[in-house]
């Protein structure tokens, strides 16, 4: 994720991958370059822009966040992933992957206690 977030990355050019080790659950892997893929999703699926339960994860309303960049960086890493790994985010909810015809969002679905309780209050008064 450091990688992503330096000033000089470019998504235009190519990203060079290598033998290594990390630590996962404890143990020591080898890690190889066609791991990157499955890694980057990881980080993505534990970053701090989405909420809620584990395999149904939707985009957090976190301005610190935005003003730091993260969404467009998660942007970029997801794009890595679909176009270079083929993996799929599949943790996220069904409205940030929709097809054609998108879900109707509910307000039940924002899990920031104080945003909701604005947005019901505003959705009262325009019914």
């Amino acid at each position: 994720m450091r990688g992503f977030q330096r000033a000089c990355f470019n998504p235009e050019a190519k990203i060079d991958t290598f033998l290594g080790m990390l630590m996962e659950k404890g143990q020591l892997m080898r890690v190889v370059p066609q791991d990157f893929p499955r890694l980057l999703m990881s980080a993505i699926h534990s970053s701090a822009i989405f909420e809620g339960p584990d395999w149904e994860k939707c985009l957090s309303c976190n301005s610190q966040t935005r003003y730091d960049g993260v969404y467009k960086q998660v942007g970029h890493m997801t794009a890595v992933c679909l176009v270079h790994g083929g993996v799929e985010p599949h943790f996220v909810r069904e409205a940030l992957q929709c097809g054609l015809q998108p879900p109707v969002p509910e307000l039940k679905e924002i899990l920031e206690y104080d945003f909701r309780e604005k947005l019901e209050k505003v959705s009262d008064f325009i019914l």
